[in-house]
């Protein structure tokens, strides 16, 4: 490594990308989020805030997965 701590400056080594976004109730926004990830394919991806205020049933795995990812 060469520069600042972290930072590959080699060409030949893939760039990580991440996507971060506080969503503030992930699954009214699914579709747009869906979209961007199609468009910017990150590498890792994190959300805060995913779960509705007032839920009247809990939310299921998969009403939060976006294909392609692992949800942890």
């Amino acid at each position: 490594m060469d520069g600042v701590a972290g930072k590959v400056n080699n060409s030949s080594h893939k760039q990580l990308y991440c996507f971060y976004s506080n969503v503030d109730t992930l699954i009214n926004k699914k579709p747009e989020i869906q979209a961007l990830l199609t468009e910017l394919n990150p590498d890792i991806v994190g959300f805060t805030e995913i779960l509705p205020k007032n839920a009247p049933t809990p939310i299921q795995l998969s009403e939060i997965q976006f294909a392609g990812y692992v949800c942890y």
